[in-house]
């Protein structure tokens, strides 16, 4: 079984991949799977035989920028194709600092002084997720940590607003039956059905419970350093 390289556009958003099969209409249905997109969407479905010798695939980013596609630098967002010279001298800058560089096999970078700063930025919340985790340990000895999302890095921040939770530990604590959340401001998120055995865990009497609507528990402030008061939010 011989695979061959299609090109499979979509007609709608614009994009398109390389997908190999033995024929179109396999090569139609994964191409329109990994667009995310249905048959009828799918614009064109044609031979890439410059993109066999790639088989199984996928084809390197920088080959596909040599046939004329276009890319998104992962750190900026610059469009990233074999022609950005005009874009970069209309933005003053010197086309010769703009070498694309791949990002992994499925993108890339602008130059090096993105991939440069992409990874900075990646240790950055590495360390942060690391000082993160040995937060909460310390706070929570007896828990189970799932997961540590850290968005930025290195310093640990507060975030005051409910959309500026940066820093997220996932977990579960004795006697629950999912996961909850605590975040670096000291609040917590957790399911309804474990409510009883969180205030259990926390000792806090379960009458200081107040229900949110969507049956999840925002508790701020649930255990700070010498607090052991807790206020039960608008569910999260």
């Amino acid at each position: 079984m011989i695979l061959k390289a299609y090109q499979i556009q979509d007609g709608d958003e614009g994009y398109g991949c390389v997908v190999f099969a033995t024929n179109s209409a396999t090569a139609r249905r994964e191409g329109a799977n990994e667009l995310n997109a249905d048959w009828s969407d799918i614009e064109s479905c044609r031979r890439a035989p410059h993109f066999d010798q790639y088989t199984p695939g996928p084809v390197p980013p920088m080959a596909l920028i040599e046939h004329g596609w276009r890319f998104e630098c992962q750190h900026c967002g610059r469009r990233v194709s074999n022609d950005m010279d005009d874009d970069l001298e209309a933005d003053g800058l010197d086309p010769a600092d703009f070498v694309p560089r791949p990002a992994g096999s499925h993108g890339v970078f602008c130059s090096e002084s993105c991939e440069r700063a992409d990874y900075m930025a990646q240790q950055g919340r590495e360390e942060a997720a690391d000082a993160l985790r040995e937060v909460f340990e310390a706070k929570f000895p007896d828990a189970e940590i799932t997961h540590v999302h850290a968005s930025s890095g290195p310093k640990l921040e507060v975030k005051t607003d409910r959309g500026g939770r940066s820093f997220v530990v996932t977990f579960k604590f004795p006697g629950s039956q999912y996961t909850s959340e605590w975040d670096f401001g000291g609040n917590f998120w957790v399911p309804r059905c474990d409510h009883d055995a969180f205030f259990a865990w926390q000792g806090i009497g379960a009458g200081d419970e107040r229900r949110g609507r969507d049956g999840n528990a925002e508790l701020n402030g649930a255990r700070r350093a010498s607090d052991l008061s807790a206020e039960l939010g608008a569910g999260g």
